[in-house]
């Protein structure tokens, strides 16, 4: 059966709804049945000092990571798992995989295979994901985050308290990986969950508390602690621009290259006048196309004069001509209000309006070159500056 797939943005993926897990779940998960369950010492939870937090600072890792990447799209099952009666279905298909199947998305291929996800069924009501990438060996291992979902109300208890059957599940958990973080929820609380530094105490684990508002929080926290191990080697595949171009970012899928014949470079002379009529994204994957841009550049250089204006020249504007071709900025988070204070400021010290406004039924305008500031050291660059009426 084929699934049938739509076009979304990255960010779409942490901020949609999440189905609720199965109905009347029990609170209790019942008792293991490993012989060893009764000589099992209890673990001791003490909270983290504050400044040693992290969920915060890797929240916003991940969210400096998505933020170029926010006009990407990439194609999602339109009808993503909804499993309502199998628990066991519902941590690994609605919580844990959503979020490995958006780094997939993102990851470069290059050097990073698919991120696999894998589930440890411990009680009727409990269990372990875990993740794992088999990267190169330049990369060093890297210590994903381990997932131990409790019955609900597990983690509930003022003062925290686990209770053996939780006790017994969070040894298997940290039994997965010895440095790295273990996520630790009941689907309405969250226990980040690691081991100090200093080991003296093998029994005693730091950790973090959070009351989940909804479940898109406990994505975005699995989100977030995956993206840490994998944040300085470049696994989110965002084309890296220079200078004033490095937040330039690109919209739609990789076009099939194999599909675009080449023009001849006479062409590309003639139709080509800027940068952006260029693809960023096929320069810096086909090694032709980058010739042929810097054959362009070379053209550009020895025909085409940078002083395109002279003292004295009138040159038509469209009115709002800048927002009919590239449309209307909007804000992609939410905007808080201004203070008054602040607002007040800044009418205080803004410079008076060159031009006077135009009025709404303006169609175009003209303005005339009238001085040249551009310092005479720069006058052979292409950025010029006048004074005009």
């Amino acid at each position: 059966m084929h699934k049938a797939f739509r076009s979304i943005h990255p960010h779409e993926v942490l901020l949609a709804p999440v189905p609720p897990p199965p109905a009347s779940l029990p609170s209790y998960a019942g008792r293991y049945t490993h012989d060893f369950l009764s000589n099992n010492r209890s673990l001791i939870l003490r909270l983290s000092p504050p400044a040693f937090f992290s969920l915060r600072l890797h929240v916003i890792r991940l969210t400096q990571a998505l933020t170029p990447c926010h006009r990407r799209t990439i194609a999602w099952p339109i009808l993503e798992p909804r499993n309502s009666s199998n628990i066991r279905s519902y941590y690994l298909d609605v919580i844990a995989q959503p979020v490995t199947s958006l780094f997939n998305h993102l990851r470069n291929i290059a050097l990073f295979p698919p991120l696999a996800c894998h589930e440890d069924l411990i009680g009727k009501y409990t269990s372990i994901v875990s993740f794992s990438c088999d990267v190169k060996e330049s990369i060093p291992a890297l210590k994903f985050p381990v997932i131990l979902f409790l019955p609900q109300n597990t983690l509930d208890n003022e003062p925290l308290a686990l209770s053996s059957d939780a006790n017994f599940a969070l040894r298997q958990a940290l039994a997965r990986s010895s440095e790295a973080n273990v996520i630790c929820t009941d689907l309405t609380t969250v226990l980040i969950i690691r081991r100090p530094d200093n080991r003296s105490e093998d029994d005693t684990l730091l950790y973090e508390r959070v009351k989940l508002p909804d479940l898109r929080a406990l994505r975005i926290i699995i989100a977030a602690y995956i993206f840490e191990p994998i944040s300085d080697h470049s696994y989110i595949e965002v084309p890296q621009m220079r200078d004033d171009h490095q937040h330039v970012t690109f919209c739609g899928p990789m076009p099939d290259l194999s599909a675009m014949p080449m023009l001849p470079d006479e062409e590309i002379y003639r139709t080509h006048h800027r940068h952006a009529d260029f693809d960023g994204v096929v320069l810096t994957r086909d090694y032709r196309w980058t010739s042929q841009f810097l054959h362009w550049k070379k053209w550009i250089g020895d025909n085409v004069s940078p002083r395109i204006l002279s003292l004295g020249d009138v040159v038509i504007g469209e009115t709002g001509g800048f927002s009919k071709q590239n449309g209307l900025f909007s804000p992609f988070y939410k905007v808080e209000k201004i203070p008054d204070e602040v607002l007040q400021h800044i009418r205080s010290i803004q410079r008076p309006r060159p031009m006077v406004p135009l009025p709404e039924s303006s169609q175009s305008f003209a303005v005339e070159l009238i001085n040249e500031l551009t310092p005479q050291g720069a006058r052979d660059g292409m950025c010029r500056t006048y004074t005009c009426k």
